[in-house]
């Protein structure tokens, strides 16, 4: 029954969004895609699309720590108070073993971090793991 309220709860949320037009759940945030995304992870080209449908913006050069223009900083609209200032996301296969990035403006996410924020339309706080 929990489940129930819950997925009621966030169905009214995400209608909501839609009601008062606000922007995209991905609104002010960049993304660029590194590695291979094989089976289990979805394909790149999906993660794009909902990336894109979400207000996302795609970049094609990686970016480097601390080398991020002023100029193409934003602020994600629907950021949690955590997350405020970081806008540049490095979107990487669930199975790849990297280093963390985690800056005031850049972080490190596994593919499903993006398809956990569609389900429940909110950006959510990174996890600083190990195993990104």
């Amino acid at each position: 029954m929990a489940g129930i309220l819950q997925i009621q709860r966030q169905t009214q949320y995400n209608q909501s969004i839609i009601f008062q037009q606000l922007p995209g759940l991905f609104d002010g945030c960049q993304f660029y895609f590194s590695g291979n995304f094989e089976y289990p992870t979805p394909e790149k080209e999906e993660l794009i699309s909902l990336v894109k449908l979400g207000g996302g913006h795609v970049i094609q050069r990686e970016p480097k720590p601390g080398q991020v223009p002023e100029s193409d900083l934003t602020r994600p609209y629907h950021a949690p108070p955590d997350m405020a200032t970081c806008c540049i996301y490095i979107v990487r296969d669930n199975t790849a073993e990297c280093q963390p990035i985690k800056s005031p403006v850049m972080c490190s996410v596994k593919a499903s971090w993006i398809m956990d924020c569609v389900s429940q339309f909110k950006l959510l706080s990174v996890v600083n793991e190990r195993s990104l």
